[in-house]
């Protein structure tokens, strides 16, 4: 409640978003509804909040271009990403001010999924993939790249071992 009250705490309030939409649906919604023997209602809901590559599914569920990216289906991956995306959201937040990072994590969700659309619909090699996405990751790309932008000549320590510029750091992200 006291994130959500302080002025310039887009990050936190991103953070703690993510963590209560995850244990909301995965521990409450799915615990409830899968002891109470609604296994089908539990995964039709839950579908209907993920991002479907296929267009016509897509135009009977436009929301979900909103939803997509609040969502994880495990708690590790969802960890890991909430650790990248508040070191990384530090950074962007100190560079560019905690209004734009939410809107740069905002943007950089639905650009994310529309990119999964037109690449999943368009290009060979994604159709053997998902027919559904889920996560933040475009949210994270958009807020490394646009930080190494930004300030691409500035360094990062990882693991307390090794320097690297932001822009390297962006550059291995995307190759990955």
């Amino acid at each position: 409640k006291r994130h959500f009250s302080k002025a310039n705490n887009g990050l936190m309030q991103i953070i703690i978003l993510h963590a209560l939409i995850f244990v909301g649906i995965q521990v409450f919604c799915k615990t409830i509804l899968l002891v109470l023997g609604y296994k089908a209602l539990f995964y039709t809901s839950y579908q209907s909040l993920l991002l479907p590559a296929d267009w016509s599914h897509f135009v009977q569920q436009p929301w979900s271009l909103c939803t997509y990216f609040w969502l994880h289906q495990d708690l590790v991956p969802m960890l890991w990403n909430l650790a990248v995306l508040y070191g990384f959201g530090q950074l962007a937040s100190d560079l560019l001010g905690s209004k734009h990072l939410v809107r740069l994590y905002l943007s950089g969700g639905i650009v994310g999924g529309l990119l999964f659309l037109l690449l999943y619909n368009h290009v060979p090699y994604f159709k053997e993939m998902s027919p559904y996405i889920i996560g933040n990751a475009g949210s994270l790309y958009a807020i490394l790249i646009s930080a190494a932008t930004v300030a691409p000549e500035r360094t990062l320590r990882l693991f307390f071992v090794i320097t690297l510029k932001l822009r390297h750091v962006a550059w291995i992200m995307l190759l990955l």
